[in-house]
């Protein structure tokens, strides 16, 4: 973006950074201080779901803000990968409310 000087996927790139960076970050963090004993597919579920819902938040905002999808089409993509990253935010919350 600063090359070209077109900054109209600030917003994307806003989003996969905190979402794809940060949020993985702090679920690592997550189930390294309180989360070592839940199972091996809980784990895989939780990381399905923030990957799919990081992956489609990425590719939604993507074809929304370079015009290649218009906002009615990407705005249901872009809800249900919210929604998706919200539950897998959910996750180890509460699990770890529940171990204590």
């Amino acid at each position: 973006m600063g090359l070209s000087g077109n900054h109209a996927q600030k917003v994307t790139h806003a989003h996969i950074l905190l979402v794809g960076f940060v949020i993985s970050f702090v679920h690592a963090v997550i189930h390294r201080l309180w989360l070592q004993d839940v199972s091996a597919a809980w784990g895989r579920r939780h990381y399905v779901l923030h990957v799919a819902g990081a992956s489609g938040m990425a590719v939604g905002l993507w074809a929304m803000f370079g015009h290649v999808v218009p906002e009615a089409v990407a705005g249901p993509v872009l809800g249900l990968s919210g929604a998706l990253v919200i539950v897998a935010m959910a996750m180890p919350l509460a699990k770890s409310w529940r171990g204590r």
